[in-house]
């Protein structure tokens, strides 16, 4: 087995290396923590719009249970009325 040296110009291939490996790490971690806030943003607008949806589906329901109200109101007159 052949003993390879390390030569200055090995050593600065291998610290350019490491040096762009650090810095592709750092970017990584960066969009990483952008994405993560992003990620978290777009969470809370869905639970708003959830909360906002709920509140309508209410609303509704309570809207029909008025209509449905007056419907029997108005029909049960016009049978009475019959």
């Amino acid at each position: 087995m052949a003993i390879e040296r390390w030569t200055d110009e090995r050593l600065d291939k291998l610290a350019s290396t490491v040096s762009e490996l650090s810095t592709s790490v750092t970017e990584v971690r960066i969009t990483s923590e952008a994405l993560l806030q992003t990620t978290i943003i777009h969470q809370q607008g869905l639970e708003t719009s959830q909360k906002n949806f709920e509140a309508l589906v209410a609303e509704i329901r309570g809207l029909r249970t008025g209509n449905r109200r007056i419907l029997d109101y108005l029909f049960g007159e016009q049978n009475n009325n019959e």
